[in-house]
């Protein structure tokens, strides 16, 4: 199954960067050039659902991508680098909005610990889907733990003991601990049940998927069409996410330094 490209997946993922790449542009508009947005500024409802968005099928994505990697293992160790580094490098240079615990360390740990997963997980399709559904009650109950509490979404069923809210690998964990800030903090609970979601979704669905993409190459009918054509760029891009990624941010705030000194 790993030798054959979906590339409805490296499209998907390419849009989603795209996405990224001009979100992260107003927030440099934003918070160093000073254009007001207040819709942006103030993290309003529509920003917020924009995030959350790009977040979840993110690492969505990345969990049902995790069925078709062949080397996981090195990949998890990739993005633990990566996120390593951004957050030095951010310490360094702007420590007011400095990435811990950013999307790229996320994606490393989930990426780690699915790996021995992918490895020994040999369910079929009814031990899929239920696992597929229990990581959704998870990501449903678990999605308030950094605000404190255990509940349905953003309504409380049970608050959580302060106690747990202590320590970096606590906050790691998703127990947020007094005075931690992050400009992008990604928390083990319950993105973790985001990125299982994807992973059991991709066991259910990628064998008919395979069936399929195999008779299509058999017939001669895995031709590109003109849709494939107009989606090309974005196909390009899902595939080389991680470099895009890790040079955007530099690139956009060099772009908005030159229109800081251009307006003077």
């Amino acid at each position: 199954m790993n030798k054959i490209r979906f590339t409805f997946l490296d499209t998907f993922r390419g849009m989603l960067v795209v996405s990224m790449v001009i979100y992260h542009f107003f927030w440099d508009l934003v918070f160093l050039k000073g254009v007001d947005w207040p819709w942006y500024r103030d993290y309003t409802t529509p920003t917020r659902l924009w995030q959350t968005f790009m977040r979840f099928f993110f690492i969505f994505v990345s969990g049902y991508c995790l069925n078709l990697s062949r080397r996981s293992l090195r990949r998890g160790l990739e993005l633990t680098a990566c996120g390593a580094l951004i957050t030095a490098v951010t310490l360094l240079i702007m420590p007011e909005d400095a990435i811990i615990f950013g999307v790229l360390t996320f994606l490393g740990a989930a990426t780690l610990i699915g790996t021995p997963v992918k490895e020994h997980y040999n369910g079929g399709p009814i031990q899929s889907a239920i696992f597929f559904t229990l990581s959704v009650i998870c990501y449903i109950l678990l999605r308030g733990v950094s605000q404190g509490y255990i509940g349905i979404m953003f309504h409380p069923l049970k608050m959580l003991p302060s106690s747990l809210y202590r320590g970096y690998f606590m906050t790691f964990l998703g127990f947020v601990a007094p005075g931690f800030w992050s400009t992008d903090y990604v928390p083990l609970l319950p993105w973790i049940f985001v990125y299982f979601m994807g992973f059991f979704l991709g066991r259910l669905t990628l064998p008919a998927l395979k069936e399929r993409k195999l008779a299509q190459i058999a017939a001669g009918k895995d031709t590109e069409t003109p849709a494939d054509r107009l989606l090309k760029p974005f196909n390009w891009i899902g595939q080389h996410s991680l470099l895009i990624y890790m040079l955007h941010q530099p690139i956009l705030a060099g772009i908005t330094y030159l229109l800081i000194y251009l307006d003077k």
